[in-house]
């Protein structure tokens, strides 16, 4: 498990205090507190996995209206 302890250091989207967990095959959670979200993404995709985990981000934090 990963844990952003300080900001500008990962180029996802994200805020201090998430934490995320990557399977080897493309499964993927990541849990965002300061928005209350939670995120469970189920694939299996081995050649192009991150593709879609870095995508997956970027819609979730697109669909936070505020």
């Amino acid at each position: 498990m990963i844990i952003r302890t300080e900001t500008g250091k990962n180029a996802l989207h994200g805020s201090v205090g998430d934490y995320f967990w990557a399977g080897i095959y493309g499964t993927y959670f990541w849990i965002e507190p300061k928005e209350q979200m939670t995120v469970v993404l189920m694939m299996h995709a081995p050649p192009i996995h991150l593709h879609y985990r870095y995508f997956m981000r970027g819609l979730a934090y697109q669909a936070i209206v505020k």
